[in-house]
């Protein structure tokens, strides 16, 4: 009887080894934990309800643009440019640590201008303005000259010069006193800006229109990302 017991005792301890109780354990609190997790983000998009910045570009003023050789391609260029940069949030701060912006011509750079550091509050709206100005050489290849070079002949006739806005931003989210994360969104505008002219009914048929920028988020990060400027932020 004694033997039968041992017997049945040590088969138990093969088919329900000890280290199976402690596996299942750790599965249910690995399971507790990103169940936790996963609430606490459903919470915080019920309750904030976050939502990405709206830039737009309201006012352009382009005075002078010229291509002053069609061999190096060099340009000579005066634009002002308006920003409205909008929060939609009322319960999300926005604290931009770097705005820059990269203006392209036919996908070639032209000038580049950035914000200083600054602080957007809930449902608040900042108006910022850049002015672009000086000479830049565009840099042209022998198949890409005449390309370039007839385009800005055929806009330059219509006195209507279109223009690639890219953007390179660095911003963090201020819930209440709390900064959270790095934030890398991914901003482009494309833009149609008429050249000022001294003919009023020509301005007012080619008056600029306000351009709402595309905005994405390329990239978060729960830490401070050291910041490296790029001509290829694309």
């Amino acid at each position: 009887m004694g033997d039968d017991q041992e017997k049945q005792a040590s088969e138990d301890e093969v088919s329900n080894p000890p280290n199976r109780s402690w596996k299942k354990l750790v599965l249910m609190i690995i399971a507790a934990i990103l169940l936790l997790i996963g609430l606490v983000f459903f919470l915080f998009f019920i309750i904030v309800k976050p939502r990405k910045m709206d830039v737009s570009v309201t006012k352009a003023s382009l005075t002078e643009f010229n291509l002053l050789s069609n061999s190096s391609g060099t340009v000579n260029f005066n634009v002002d440019l308006e920003f409205t940069i909008r929060n939609p949030n009322r319960l999300m701060g926005f604290y931009y640590k770097h705005f820059g912006i990269w203006v392209y011509y036919e996908d070639h750079f032209v000038d580049y201008g950035s914000f200083g550091e600054f602080y957007q509050g809930y449902k608040d709206t900042v108006v910022k303005r850049l002015s672009f100005k000086g000479n830049q050489m565009l840099h042209l290849d022998d198949n890409y000259s005449d390309v370039l070079v007839s385009k800005f002949e055929r806009e330059k006739s219509d006195e209507v010069f279109s223009f690639d806005l890219k953007f390179e931003v660095r911003v963090k989210v201020k819930l209440g006193r709390i900064r959270i994360g790095t934030f890398v969104p991914k901003l482009r505008c494309p833009l149609e800006v008429p050249l000022t002219t001294n003919d009023e009914a020509k301005s007012a048929a080619n008056a600029f229109k306000t351009t709402k920028c595309d905005v994405k988020f390329k990239a978060i990060s729960i830490f401070d990302v050291p910041f490296k400027k790029c001509l290829s932020c694309y």
